[in-house]
């Protein structure tokens, strides 16, 4: 039997998806309480409850005789190490997890082929995910890696950090990566995986991933939610 959501539950859902599809900025002020209770036809004490799950949850700060301010939730890419979505995830408070998980052994596509510096008969892993932060799809990932690198990786389940997995089962090691990072938005079918309007701003990663001998090793596809990840890159001195 399905639970009936309570008021509170209810108005703490529809802000978060406000929060999530932009409507209050980073930083900004939430409106009053009385102007949030006049907005949903809900008590004073029900918006109290919202904003309380809200704050606990990380999407905004209750300052005491200043307002409820929106919290920097996104997940940042620390590009002075390597890490994968996933720990950036993860990293920044979300219980991540894998929704889909499908693995498949064929013939690299030519571009990925070029990528991984293969010979035209060589067999590649496909590993192709939905991620999820706490309970909610963010992310849609695809990986090739050398099958001759990881055989047998088709047979695995439950795989949830696939750098942390290739460490641990393939003894992989991943020294440096380069990634083309670009702003695109969501297609249909993506847009029905991850629940969010077809044009939602996604931030598209390519990525290869290089061994300590300088040997790719893996190219990375993912297509996050732009509102759950950042990219952090510090710069040294000016060009001249």
């Amino acid at each position: 039997m399905r639970t009936k959501m309570l008021a509170y539950q209810k108005v703490y859902e529809k802000i978060k998806e406000e929060i999530l599809a932009s409507r209050y900025g980073i930083g900004t002020l939430m409106p009053t309480e009385a102007e949030l209770e006049k907005e949903y036809g809900v008590s004073r004490s029900t918006i109290r409850k919202a904003m309380e799950l809200l704050a606990g949850d990380g999407y905004v700060d209750i300052r005491q005789g200043r307002g409820t301010m929106i919290r920097d939730f996104s997940a940042k890419q620390d590009y002075t190490h390597v890490t994968s979505v996933t720990e950036s995830l993860k990293k920044k408070g979300y219980l991540v997890s894998t929704r889909k998980l499908y693995i498949e052994k064929n013939r690299a596509p030519e571009r990925i082929a070029g990528l991984l510096e293969l010979q035209p008969s060589e067999e590649v892993a496909h590993v192709q995910r939905i991620q999820e932060a706490d309970g909610k799809p963010v992310c849609i990932m695809e990986n090739y890696i050398p099958y001759r690198l990881v055989p047998g990786i088709e047979k695995e389940m439950g795989i949830v950090s696939l750098y942390q997995h290739l460490e641990e089962n393939y003894q992989f090691e991943i020294e440096r990566t380069k990634d083309t990072i670009s702003a695109v938005t969501a297609n249909f079918f993506e847009a029905e995986i991850l629940g969010v309007p077809v044009g939602a701003a996604l931030l598209h990663v390519d990525r290869v991933c290089y061994s300590p001998a300088g040997n790719p090793v893996c190219c990375d596809r993912v297509k996050i939610l732009g509102s759950y990840y950042q990219i952090e890159v510090e710069g040294f001195g000016r060009m001249r």
